[in-house]
């Protein structure tokens, strides 16, 4: 008689039975490993950091035998091995490191399988980049110093509308909070919440480009107005109001990124 019991993972177990009836049955057994060819099951994905801080990419394959993995950070010259691995550890990034890094998996069954992730060094990134802009055709009146008034409201309600279709198409944009408003014609306080860090000169850029361009909605912005400012540590951060989910989905080798995140040479149009 030949059964087969169940054993884990990749190995399969014969075990052969003997018995006549007399005394108790004779078995020999012999433990056979399935081989196959390395597989990556998780894949790097791309990263903006903002420069000194901590990073990682991961990279996880599956195998049999186990696969190595060996980590390379590509150039237009040539490749340069910086690590092996599930995960490549940066703990304090530098502007030398952004780069492209592939993974490579791989063990002695068929040919190596790799995947690709870009690493970003900013010089200024975070999730919550805080902005003022100001709006040249809206006046300020002592209505829009109250959370509470109509026109706060309302005011608050088209800025947000307004940013929210500039950034339709950004999957890793998140939301707008609208956190106050300055004399000088109206000044705007805004923090935008993204999924994911990106550059936040990217994202001033773009609001600039929107304000040349006549594509912030009814509202005439001074471009030059448009700047980051410094989060303020002492006041809590606001709750974001969430856009409609766009249907639209990137993977790590699309090269159509996100507006702020993905590889260099990304282009915007609005």
């Amino acid at each position: 008689m030949l059964t087969r019991p169940e054993t884990p993972g990749n190995t399969v177990q014969y075990q052969c039975i003997a018995h006549n009836g007399v005394g108790s049955p004779a078995t020999a057994s012999i433990t056979v490993t399935v081989l196959y060819r390395a597989q990556i099951t998780v894949a790097p994905i791309n990263q903006t950091v903002q420069v000194g801080e901590y990073a990682s990419l991961k990279c996880r394959a599956d195998g049999s035998p186990a696969p190595t993995i060996t980590w390379t950070l590509e150039s237009q010259e040539s490749e340069r091995n910086v690590g092996t691995g599930n995960s490549l550890y940066f703990d304090s990034t530098r502007f030398s490191d952004s780069g492209w890094y592939k993974c490579t998996a791989e063990n002695r069954l068929g040919p190596p399988v790799t995947a690709r992730a870009y690493l970003d060094v900013a010089e200024s990134a975070s999730n919550l980049v805080n902005a003022k802009m100001t709006i040249e055709n809206e006046k300020f009146d002592d209505s829009l110093k109250n959370r509470e008034s109509e026109r706060y409201r309302k005011l608050s309600e088209r800025v947000v509308k307004v940013v929210e279709e500039l950034l339709v198409n950004d999957n890793n944009y998140h939301g707008t909070n609208v956190k106050g408003f300055e004399r000088g014609s109206v000044v705007v306080l805004l923090v935008f919440e993204f999924q994911q860090i990106v550059r936040i000169d990217n994202v001033i850029s773009v609001l600039k480009k929107a304000a040349m361009d006549g594509k912030l909605g009814n509202f005439i912005v001074d471009p030059l107005s448009i700047t980051a400012v410094q989060k303020d540590n002492s006041t809590p951060s606001p709750s974001i109001s969430t856009p409609t989910v766009n249907p639209y989905i990137r993977t790590p080798t699309d090269t159509s990124s996100g507006i702020f995140t993905g590889s260099p040479g990304s282009v915007c149009e609005y």
